[in-house]
């Protein structure tokens, strides 16, 4: 039972343990620190295990194409608002208040148009920065 414990332990420190580079967003005026997903690792990851994020930080997804794309909150441990850009970085999908997902089967949310970057922020910041569809990010 010991030997189990302690390699369930290293295995997640291992995955918690993946560096995300970050850059400057600014969007509807307000300006953010952005970890960056870039490849199949960091975007399987994610957001993964916080608890916490602050609100001037946030994620950007980044896919090679603009296409379908559906996400997840698998063991995500806040609330996020998923916000679907297409290549021109304009807003062109949002899923607000989307709730944690502690279950073996969660649900996924897939844009409906095509989309090339996906941004998570806290919770109720789209809506409190009247980000909408059409609205330009820059990163």
């Amino acid at each position: 039972m010991k030997k189990i414990i302690t390699i369930l332990l290293i295995s997640v420190s291992a995955y918690a343990g993946i560096s995300f580079n970050t850059a400057k967003l600014l969007i509807n005026g307000k300006k953010f620190t952005a970890e960056i997903a870039d490849t199949n690792e960091r975007r399987e990851h994610g957001l993964m295990y916080r608890k916490f994020l602050p609100e001037n930080r946030a994620m950007i997804f980044i896919h090679d194409d603009e296409d379908y794309y559906s996400y997840w909150m698998k063991n995500c441990f806040i609330s996020l608002d998923m916000v679907f850009l297409n290549s021109r970085k304009e807003v062109v999908h949002i899923f607000y208040d989307v709730p944690p997902c502690r279950e073996i089967f969660c649900s996924t949310y897939r844009t409906p148009v095509k989309a090339k970057y996906i941004i998570e922020f806290n919770s109720g910041t789209a809506k409190r920065l009247g980000i909408r569809k059409g609205t330009v990010a820059r990163f």
